[in-house]
């Protein structure tokens, strides 16, 4: 679930969701697994965050177009590519940045996750044989 923490401070929800391990909202963009975002005990903490609009869900579904099912999105690489850069740019928790780097296949998106993994001064990623796509090369 691609959840935004609009506060400019960090929150940590100790022990959530089925592993019991602890989730770090950071500023901005933020990806919580379905299985944690689903446990009925991480909405009950979550419950006042999202009536004050603290955290707000974004797009858990993008429009499938014309007689088509709307896709339902759970991670960066189910959005469109505009939105997706958008996320990107938006997210300035490096392992977040790091996962999508490691599922991320448009040479665009990888851009904007490498630009913004910089932006926040943090390393690329763990495996040194990543490289940043050329430049003329679009999706």
């Amino acid at each position: 679930m691609i959840l935004e923490w609009k506060p400019q401070r960090l929150l940590t929800l100790p022990a959530v969701g089925p592993m019991g391990n602890s989730f770090l909202f950071t500023p901005g963009i933020n990806e919580m697994p379905d299985d944690v975002w689903e446990d009925k005990v991480v909405q009950a903490t979550l419950k006042s965050y999202l009536d004050r609009k603290d955290i707000v869900v974004r797009n858990t579904a993008i429009n499938g177009g014309p007689g088509k099912p709307a896709k339902k999105v759970t991670t960066l690489k189910d959005l469109p590519v505009n939105m997706a850069v958008q996320a990107a740019k938006e997210c300035i928790n490096a392992k977040t940045l790091q996962a999508w780097q490691k599922i991320e296949a448009r040479d665009i998106v990888l851009k904007a996750i490498y630009k913004q993994l910089e932006e926040i001064g943090a390393p690329e990623s763990a495996d040194d044989s990543m490289a940043l796509p050329d430049e003329g090369s679009e999706e």
